[in-house]
Formats: structure tokens, sequence, C-alpha cells
């Protein structure tokens, strides 16, 4: 629910200007000192996680204690009627990324000018134990669009050098496009990590391209981690000599031979302006002493670009979460965020093969949101004047309230209660065999152990059912499958008002039974796309019927008569994970109601339960 001229505190809040995984940022308005700033309020349904609102407040207070001026100023943190929330500066200006779209490659001087103010905050803020670990274009603002004020921002990523690490172990952070081979490795994310995605923001801003590329992100990883270092040379044959030594160095895929520290990495930039400028002595990859001063600003030509856009911080619009080991709980972050979807590129987020019945899902900006590795979020244009367009083979369900359960059903179906739900987006159909099977190739998922259907022998790697949902998927296979996507699974209750609409419809297409419009009477599943007389009020099919799907939520019989009305979200302990839309094979109605609640451990792998993704808008 949009909090447009909602008050917190001495914060008036006049405009969203995005969202991602974790947050939504709003341009506010502060009384008492007649200014504008910028509002990251944390996702209200998760602050039922302490890990996450400990991530939280790890961010307000490492960024808050970090002043320079290349660094995006945090100016307060505070806590009221259960929502958190971070307020920073507002900048007016674009984003590096979107320069770089519209320049492509720079003048070397101004490349490197660029390069000098970035290293000179990073190397301020790891001699104060933060480490950035998310460098991009899409994390890095032009004040004023002046590309003499560069200033670094998200740093909601950022780990304190000196502290225990919050994330899941198994986790990645970053963007894969950017990140250091050792990330992919399991080998500790440091210093020497932030180098090399500066590195890379170095390469694509002299050669107009980045140093790897590929169709998916486990293309990118695999070249990150194993190909050569594509010589600048090759993409731009006039590069100054120091330039490409000093680009290999700040690349090595071994962090023993790159820069060892920010400092020694900002010397060499420093060098490598003067030697541009002046001729004066070749550059040394052991990196020389500064001797000069710092070459003048360079001229603000950043006329005609976006007159006001804003990059979420920290909450994974950009970013992108790819969980290697899926932990337990909460698993919303997602995604850089990136996160509304725009222009998707397929460096920056998987994207799956495409079957005959069912376009993969490609949701997330131009920057990455994938794996938040921190998805989904990504490098998207937040706060951008351009509109965000909904996901492929996603439905735009726009925020609602409906009465949640129901009078006359199960148990745990009762008491029927008045829930509001935010706007988000969902999968048109259930993953399809063929879908899932792209994330097992490419190293994303596991593969079911269960290879059959109830009476289809080698359902699960028989082409002929490319089309057909993907079963014997435990919860946190579910859960992996969304997330290489920079998606996630919905909650019950996103779910429920999905399948019933605002008019709490008993049944996807109505109030009446109907077999035929869903696999009720089918002896086994049926192709996702089938059925269509029987899609919801918002344009899904299959909710009733074929494969049962997963939601996020721990199931707790008690919850309904303890259930928030904003977003609810069980999260109480235990492997017991709720399913909904009941299953192909039974006769009786009631197991195809919109409100019926299934239950199965989280290990389960049943041929009969399948799932569907969804994505924060």
């Amino acid at each position: 629910m949009s909090l447009v001229n909602y008050q917190l505190g001495k914060y008036v809040l006049t405009e969203q200007l995005g969202q991602g995984g974790m947050a939504e940022v709003y341009k506010a308005y502060q009384t008492g000192l007649e200014r504008h700033v910028a509002v990251k309020v944390m996702h209200r349904h998760l602050t039922q996680s302490a890990d996450l609102v400990t991530r939280f407040q790890r961010e307000a207070k490492s960024v808050g204690q970090l002043q320079h001026r290349h660094i995006l100023q945090v100016i307060d943190f505070d806590i009221e009627s259960g929502i958190y929330y971070l307020v920073m500066e507002f900048i007016q200006g674009q984003t590096l990324a979107d320069y770089l779209a519209k320049k492509k490659a720079l003048p070397v001087e101004e490349a490197l000018h660029i390069a000098a103010q970035l290293v000179d905050a990073l190397d301020y803020a790891h001699r104060n134990g933060v480490i950035h670990r998310d460098i991009k274009p899409a994390n890095v603002m032009l004040r004023n669009n002046n590309p003499n004020e560069m200033i670094l921002t998200d740093f909601g990523l950022v780990r304190l050098a000196n502290e225990a690490n919050l994330t899941v172990k198994g986790t990645l952070i970053g963007t894969p496009a950017y990140m250091a081979p050792e990330a992919f490795r399991g080998n500790s994310v440091n210093e020497l990590s932030d180098i090399y995605s500066l590195g890379v923001v170095l390469y694509q801003m002299v050669t107009g391209n980045k140093p790897y590329s590929g169709d998916t992100p486990y293309a990118i990883i695999t070249k990150q981690m194993n190909e050569e270092l594509p010589p600048p040379r090759q993409f731009k044959p006039d590069l100054p000599d120091v330039i490409e030594k000093l680009l290999l160095k700040a690349l090595a895929k071994d962090p023993a031979q790159r820069f060892q520290s920010a400092a020694e990495f900002q010397q060499a930039i420093q060098q490598a302006q003067m030697v541009v400028a002046h001729g004066s002595s070749p550059y040394s990859t052991q990196g020389l002493p500064y001797q000069t001063t710092t070459p003048p600003p360079y001229p603000n030509n950043g006329s005609g670009s976006k007159s006001s856009q804003w990059l979420i911080l920290a909450a994974g619009a950009g970013s992108v979460i790819f969980f290697i080991a899926i932990a337990v709980g909460l698993m919303l972050l997602v995604g850089p965020e990136i996160t509304g979807a725009e222009n998707a590129q397929a460096e920056d987020e998987p994207v799956s093969e495409q079957s005959d019945q069912v376009q993969s899902a490609n949701p997330t900006a131009e920057s990455g949101a994938v794996f938040e590795i921190i998805s989904g979020e990504g490098e998207s244009d937040i706060g951008s004047e351009s509109a965000a367009s909904t996901p492929i083979n996603m439905i735009d369900i726009s925020a609602g309230r409906f009465l949640m359960g129901s009078k006359f059903g199960e148990r745990n179906e009762q008491p029927e209660h008045d829930v509001f739900v935010d706007s988000f987006y969902l999968d048109v159909y259930e993953v399809s065999n063929r879908q899932y099977r792209t994330c097992v190739t490419e190293g994303g998922c596991t593969l079911q152990a269960v290879a059959d259907a109830a009476s289809i022998q080698g359902y699960r790697d028989d082409p002929a059912f490319d089309g057909y949902p993907a079963v014997g998927v435990t919860w946190d296979q579910a859960v992996d499958y969304c997330q290489w996507l920079g998606k996630r699974l919905p909650t019950e209750a996103e779910w429920e008002y999905a399948a019933s609409g605002p008019e709490n419809q008993i049944y996807p297409w109505g109030n009446d039974f109907v077999p035929e419009f869903s696999a009720a009477g089918s002896d086994d599943l049926q192709p996702v796309d089938s059925f269509a007389p029987g899609i919801s009020p918002f344009g899904m099919y299959q909710m009733a019927g074929n494969a049962g799907e997963w939601v996020l939520d721990v199931y707790d019989e008690a919850f309904y008569e303890n259930s928030p009305v904003q977003n609810p979200f069980s999260s109480t302990g235990g492997d017991q994970r709720v399913y909904r839309g009941g299953t192909f094979g039974s006769t009786d109605p009631g197991f195809y109601t919109t409100s019926r609640r299934f239950v199965e451990n989280r290990s389960a792998s049943k041929v009969w339960i399948g799932f569907r993704c969804a994505l924060d808008k």
C-alpha cells in the first residue's frame, strides 16, 4: 500500500520514487528544516524477520557513520508504529547507468575523473570498516547530472568488516557482471572485491562494454571465474597502454595480484591521469606514488538527462538474491531488485528457456537483479520518469481488500477475516517442466527426487510434457527456482486474493462449481495453459485443480485468529508449509475453493504439488 501523503515523524511522504524486495523509497518533505529528503521504508511484512530488521538497523548504523562528499549522506533512522525507516539526502540527478546508456564509452579523461571520485569514496569507507559489496553504475549517481559530483549510493549490502556476516550461509551478495571471482567460490568478500567491481565499472566506462556477458547469470559467473579478461583494446584499439595495464591489475582474478588497497588503486588512477594528460612516464603495475595534482574537473555535459531520478538504496531493487543453500523462514529479499520490470538484459538476470506453451518470465530490469545474491532486486531505473512494464507472463495485481478464509470451510480456514494486500505481480501459469529443467541445467535448481507423475512414467524428463506443471518439487526447491528469477513464492494472502478477486469468488471462475473448468476430473496433470474458461478474475490459469501450489507461509492452524489486516504472512517456526489450489482427480467441490488450505512438510516431494512465482512491485 502506498504511503504517499503519510507522515512519518518529521517527514511527510510526497512521492514514491521506487521499491525493491526489501524497501520502498519515497521523496519526503521535512517541515522543520523545509527541505526534501529521501525516505526508505522497510516493507512492513518483513519486520517479522528479526534477521532482516537487524540488517536494516545495521545499514542505518554503518552508513550513518560515513561522512564523505562522494557518499550518500544518511540523516536519520527511526521506528514509528512498527514502520522502520531510513532518511537520506535527496539527490537530483541520474545514475551512472543512465549516463552510460546515453554515452556508451566515455572519453578516457572523463572515465578516470569519475573513477578517481569513486575510489576516493571507497578508500574512506574501507578505512572506516565498511565494504560496499555491490558497486555498479546503477549505484552511482551524478548530483545535478554533473560528472564532477559523483555519489556512491546503496550501502544496503555492506558488511562491517569487523563484524559477523548477517547473510544466510551459502548466499551471495552482489550483481554477477560486477562481482569478483572469489565471491562465486564462497571465499571472503572484502576490500579487494570492491576494487575488482570498481575495475569493472572503469572497464565499462572506457570501452563501452562489460568485460563478461552472457545469456544467463550462470554463463557470466562461469566466465568471471574461468576466462581470461578480454583485452580492453579488443573494444577500444586506441586505448592508452597505461589504462589497459591499470585495468588488468584491478581485474586480476587472484586478489593477491590486484591493488591491495583502495588507496593504492587511487594512486594508480591519479598516475594514469597524469600520463594521459601530460604524457609522463609509463604506468607501473606496482602502483606509482602520487606525483601531481588531480586534473581539473571534467566539464559538465549532463544537460538533457533526466531531471529527477533516485536509486533505491539497499533495497535490493538493483541487487539480486540467489540462494545457493536456501534458508528457512522469510525469503523476500529480493531483488533489485531490483522490483518493477523494465528492459531486462540477460547479463544481469537469469532467463529461463521458453516452452511451447509458456514463455519464461524475465521480471527485473537492466540491472540485475537477479540473484539478491543479495534480485532481484538490479540496475533498474528506479525512480526514473519512464513507466515500468509488466514482466512477461505475469499479471499486475493491484492492491486491494478482500475477505480471506471461509465461514463454512475447514477449521483452519476460519474465521473469515478482512485483509488488505499491496500490489504485486503473479505468474499467469504454473511453472512448467521445461522451465524448471532449465533452472536445473543452469545450476540454479536441484532435480526433483520424483521422476514420474501419478500415471505417467518418466514425466519429469519427457519432452512431451514440457508444457505441463513441474511437480515433485519441495518447498525449498520452489523457493530456489523463484529466487533464480529474482522472484519469490506468493504469500498465502496474495495467492487467495489472486484466485478469488475482490469479489471473494468461491472458485476462480465464479461461485458455482464447474468440473470442466479445471483438472478436477482428470486422472493426472494437464498443460499449464489449459482450461481457459476457468481463469481467475485477474487472469491466472489453473488456480483450482491441476497441481497444488506452494506458498511462502509457514503453516499455523490458528494464524487466521490473530492475522494482521495488512499483508498477513505466517513466519512461525516449524517445517510445515501451506499449498493452495487443490489438485487433479477429486470430485469434491470443496477441494477446489479459493479459501481451501493444504499442508505438507517443506521437504515433501509430491507428484501433485507444483508452484508459481510472485514479484514485488
